[in-house]
């Protein structure tokens, strides 16, 4: 279709396209933008165009480019016939409603070109930046003046000479030049689109003009635009960077997008809803392969349907969502050795070791390979077998991901009496069978003579058989890996003919909850870009470990703590790197962390040597191109960046040189690492070769002078056209080459040496780690290493500009987020959970970009115990190694012991029994994985429970009888307080959610009744103090409300008694003061202890305290 053509028809949509009985749209839309709203774009629905001009609408998906500029075109000449307007500045013509809407994923080479309509999350925009749209060059020898349009997703097209006079004295006139803004952003596939372990796959959009600022991360968008391709500098092979062009944007509302509720589905989720037994239902269909733990499970169940949140008048938002966390056992590292041999769905056995890695294999090709701290996983679609516990047969099943984490120090052998043998990690579970009860028993629970399950036979579809476990034996592992596949809903397959079992609650949530973002502790540590204390650093003020600058400069000015983060401002300097200078740069800020395990440490071949965290940066240098390295990236032979050095070579210059001097027709014989003199030098000689007119073009007879002849004086204009792009080409390498000489010569004239990493080891046992933000540069020199510090922001490899990126709390905005291993994420990180917990949004200011991103997520966490395990001869409390105000923020705690409940485990014996004789299933049939899936999405959108009056009674009488109930306390003790107003709050929430379940519009006495005895089971089993009373002191302050007055009387103790002696208060007569009181010594001393670590009083000398 010509151009001519596509305007004609554009114009007659315009003017004559109208609903039945209306006036032409379209015109309304131009005629508004010039009265009502001073927009610069018209939205135009492609179903509308479809439905007037069918092969116009096709056009416009097939030739988008073309299209758009036309519909814009006629759009003007619109303003200028039938309005008379030509004063308007160019409107867009923007187009939505297409009829396919892709997946990120769906996204291929076939949509080249073409105009896509793409559903997906933002997880990042990058600031806002000019970008010139028309570029105009200006000779400065005539005034000639150029006009280059620019396309933003490919590199800048600068005019290199006059097209007039032939001078290379030409410059861009930024006056003269258009410019609009530009914004890049990225979104990947939603979660809720994603099956089990897919990973969900991403694309970057440019936004222009406009459209920017129109999407925040974690924003669910329709984006229409051009799809276009841009090939990868990093790489060598010809691969494409796939990026949209936009052309509309649009948010969606979250609800919206909920899962698809047919009519037939909303019918069958109103009949679950009228059984008589429904909440029992759904907490028996949460995690089935999981038995017991009915409370857990309804908690969960509440937190998945969540409470009513309202607005209220002034503005402040009362969250609806329930936060629940789970303390227990940990069930991290099930897996096994590499050569244990998986039963596959064909009959064949494979070893796990070699299925996982090449599954790992094939996710790092496709950009999929997930990591966590110790080790990786990657999606698998492998057929296997299970063992299925609701009949006891034997099944076919899908494993979705597969894991590859580190191994532990001590792993088992467990052999069966028919000579079966397995290895795995210590907490690996098995099935096994105890006087006719099934229960999952982990390895080193396991004793001999216990039995385990395994299948009767190799054949699939085989029935149990119980085999005797006859030795088990502690082995010290040679390989560095162990193994596990994720079976979704059955968690468990076939290993060396033995059922091994790998379920976890949170993984069973995360693929139960509509809207879930899945995501561990571990994984999400950004904490710290941080040096080791004795780390020397050039300060204003001379040499000194970074350490004792930090404690000293906050000892001065005091310090700001945040969640074990401590930092305070500072007014110093630092020696840093900039502009190929090492110069002295203002410090804004120093830090204060709790170190990793460990540290990284590297060694130079001049012996330099320093301890960082992995996360901290190196700059280093390779093939001439400096780049910033993560220390845990870092390898042996890599040249990283220092100052003062005694060696002072460049690595990789003599290469540069040696290519670049080829294609000037010469080659120079220069080794690969030249002195900083020898580069000059070499540099200085290939500088006066460096002339297009010596450049040898290969493949083709004539010099560059008898080009430039046959241009001037051939009349053929085939001849002409391939002697100009010979030429191009000519001037295109030449001008290559100048750009590596210059960034050689950059590095040369700077003030940095370079030193071979020779070691690169770990470092334990370092309590804290220190940071400085130093202004402008981010980075500073330490222990004369050049250390860059802002890994917490993104550069975007596109425009190299700073970045928001979305994290897990914000891409769950409406959802849930499943926090595994809680316990082990950074202060950090744990203090942005802290936000969004209680605010439900989360802060950003980094690097220019402030933004409050909304978090409105039900969090569902999960931490490990502080020892690993619970010690039953230790308060609970006790043993949670959260700090108390991130306790305190969460509606339910539960704690996961493996303790052995009568009841369930005769049920089960009694469901194995019915089984083994034949009988029909008498147990409640269960709510289909799927159905109760679109079940908690309809009641969420649908169902807003409001409080009835005798609901609201029996709260406040609860909530009354408990406060009350705190008892008299001797003294001037500090009462008790088993209830507070965050705890009412709870309860309210959690009312609602148990009407929600059951879809009913009102909150009932007998709701209520169920969230006071959650809420009860909850706080008995983590807010009871010494005298067996309920305190929530406990959740809110870390310790009981007795216990605080003990350490009061102590501190007053200490304070009284070091009146009375120059060296302070004397042990012995503290503990003696403290007696009369009732504290006995073992007490009074743990107390002393505690008072010490926290720097409420000091010791002058040993066996004496003084206060602080």
């Amino acid at each position: 279709m010509e151009r001519e053509e596509i305007i004609e028809r554009f114009l007659k949509f315009f003017r004559e396209y109208a609903e039945e009985g209306e006036e032409p749209l379209y015109m309304g839309k131009i005629k508004d933008l010039l009265t009502i709203t001073p927009k610069r774009s018209i939205v135009i629905n492609w179903m509308h165009l479809n439905s007037y001009d069918p092969e116009l609408a096709e056009e416009v998906i097939e030739n988008p480019e073309e299209c758009i500029l036309a519909a814009e075109d006629a759009i003007q000449i619109i303003l200028k016939e039938d309005f008379l307007r030509e004063d308007v500045p160019k409107i867009h013509a923007r187009f939505h409603n297409l009829p396919k809407t892709l997946m990120v994923k769906e996204v291929g080479a076939e949509h080249i070109n073409k105009l896509i309509q793409v559903e997906g999350v933002v997880t990042r925009v990058t600031e806002i930046k000019p970008f010139v749209s028309v570029a105009v060059f200006v000779c400065k020898d005539c005034g000639h003046e150029m006009v280059v349009p620019q396309k933003p997703y490919e590199g800048f097209v600068a005019v290199k000479k006059c097209e007039q006079c032939g001078s290379k004295n030409v410059q861009l006139d930024v006056e003269k030049s258009k410019f609009v803004n530009f914004q890049m952003f990225r979104i990947q596939d939603r979660p809720e689109s994603l099956r089990g372990g897919q990973m969900p796959r991403f694309i970057d959009g440019i936004l222009l003009d406009d459209i920017v600022d129109t999407a925040m991360p974690g924003d669910r968008v329709i984006v229409v635009g051009i799809l276009r391709v841009i090939q990868e500098k990093r790489e060598k092979v010809p691969t494409f960077k796939k990026v949209i062009e936009v052309n509309h944007i649009e948010p969606i509302s979250k609800e919206l997008e909920e899962l698809e509720i047919s009519p037939e589905d909303e019918q069958k989720i109103r009949e679950l809803a009228k059984r008589k037994d429904i909440v029992s239902a759904i907490v028996d269909s949460i995690a089935p392969a999981i038995y017991g733990y009915k409370e857990v499970k309804k908690g969960i169940a509440l937190a998945l349907f969540g409470g009513v949140s309202r607005t209220l008048p002034d503005g402040t938002r009362l969250r609806g969502d329930i936060h629940v966390l789970l303390v227990g056992d940990p069930g991290v590292a099930k897996c096994v050795d590499y050569d244990t041999e998986v039963l596959l769905g064909d009959g064949r056995k494979r070893k796990i070791g070699e299925i996982v890695e090449e599954a790992i294999k094939k996710a790092e090709k496709e950009g999929k390979l997930g990591r966590v701290d110790d080790g990786f996983y990657a999606p698998i679609n492998l057929e296997l077998y299970a063992l299925d516990v609701r009949t006891l047969k034997v099944r076919k099943v899908k494993a979705d991901i597969a894991w590859k984490r580190t191994t532990p120090e001590k792993m088992l052998r467990i052999r069966t009496k028919r000579g079966r043998e397995i290895r795995v990690t210590p907490t690996h579970p098995f099935f096994t069978l105890e006087e006719g009860r099934i229960k999952t028993k982990k390895a080193y629970e396991l004793k001999v003579g216990e039995k385990i399950a395994t299948p009767r036979e190799e054949a699939p579809e085989a029935e149990i058989f119980w085999d005797e476990v006859v030795e088990i034996e502690e082995y010290k592992p040679n390989n560095s890996w162990v193994y596990d596949l994720q079976v979704p809903e059955h968690h468990n397959f076939i290993a060396n003919g033995i059922f091994v079992h790998n379920s976890q609650l949170l993984r069973y949530v995360a693929n139960l909850a509509p809207r879930a973002i899945y995501t561990s502790g571990k994984s999400s540590s950004a904490a710290g870009l941080c040096v080791a204390p004795d780390t020397l650093i050039n300060t204003d003020n001379g040499r000194v470990e970074i350490g004792k600058f930090v404690e000293e400069w906050m000892k001065e000015v005091g310090e700001i703590s945040e969640e074990g983060i401590s930092y305070a401002p500072c007014f110093r300097k630092v020696e840093t790197f900039k502009d190929g200078k090492i110069v002295e740069s203002p410090i804004r800020r120093v830090w204060k962390l709790r170190a990793p395990k460990k540290l990284v440490r590297i060694k130079t071949e001049n012996g330099r040597s320093i301890a960082l965290t992995r996360e901290t940066k190196l700059l280093t240098i390779n093939d001439g191109e400096l780049s910033w390295v993560e220390a845990g990236e870092v390898k042996v032979g890599t040249y990283v960046g220092t100052v003062k050095s005694e060696k002072d070579v460049i690595p990789g210059a003599g290469k540069t040189i040696r290519d670049v001097s080829k294609l000037y027709n010469m080659e120079m014989e220069v080794k690969d690492y030249l002195t900083r003199e020898e580069v000059r030098k070499a540099i200085e000689k290939l500088e006066e070769i460096m002339n297009p007119m010596n450049i040898k073009i290969p493949g083709v007879q004539e010099s560059y002078e008898e080009l430039l002849r046959k241009l001037e004086t051939t009349n053929d204009e085939r001849v002409r056209n391939e002697t100009l792009i010979l030429l191009s080409d000519v001037s295109d390498a030449h001008e290559l080459a100048k750009e590596k000489i210059e960034k050689i010569k950059e590095i040369v004239n700077s003030e940095v040496h370079w030193e071979k990493v020779t070691e690169v080891g770990e470092v334990d046992g370092v309590e804290y780690v220190y940071d400085l933000t130093v202004e402008g540069s981010h980075n500073f020199v330490a222990n004369g290493f050049i250390v860059h510090n802002t890994a917490a922001v993104v550069r975007d490899e596109f425009t190299g500009g700073w970045v928001l990126e979305a994290g897990a709390l914000v891409l769950a905005d409406g959802g849930y987020a499943l926090i595994d291993e809680l316990d082990k994420m950074s202060d950090r990180d744990r203090s942005v959970i802290h936000e969004a917990l209680e605010q439900q949004t989360i802060s950003l200011s980094k690097a220019g970009i402030t933004a409050t991103l909304n978090a409105r997520t039900t969090v569902i966490a999960a931490a490990n115990p502080k020892h690993g395990r619970f010690n039953r001869m230790k308060r609970v409390s006790e043993q949670i190694d959260l700090p108390p105000t991130l306790l305190s923020r969460f509606d339910l705690i539960f704690v996961l012991m493996d303790e052995p409940d009568e009841k369930v485990d005769s049920e089960i014996a009694r469901h194995i029994l019915k089984v083994r004789r034949g009988e029909s299933e008498v147990v409640t049939p269960k709510i289909p994985h799927e159905l109760l899936r679109k079940y908690i999405a309809y009641a969420r959108k649908n169902i807003h429970p409001v409080i009835s009056e005798e609901a609201m009674e029996e709260i406040e009488k609860y909530y009354v009888k408990m406060r009350r109930s705190a008892k008299k306390s001797s003294g001037d003790e500090i009462k008790p307080i088993p209830i507070t107003a965050r705890q009412l709050e709870a309860l309210i929430r959690l009312s609602e959610a148990h009407a929600r379940m059951r879809l009913s519009p009102i909150v009932t006495r007998e709701d209520a009744r169920e969230a006071i005895k959650l809420m009860e089971y909850t706080l008995k089993q983590i807010a009871v103090d010494e005298a067996g009373q309920l305190d929530v002191t406990i959740l809110e302050v870390g310790q009981s409300a007795r216990k605080l007055s003990k350490v009061e009387r102590i501190l007053d103790i200490v304070e009284k008694l070091e009146r009375t002696s120059e060296k302070g208060a004397k042990i012995d007569d503290i503990l003696e003061e403290a007696a009369k009181f009732g504290i006995e010594k073992s007490e009074a001393r743990e107390i002393l202890e505690k008072l010490l670590e926290k720097g409420q009083i000091y010791m002058p000398e040993n066996g004496y305290y003084k206060t602080v």
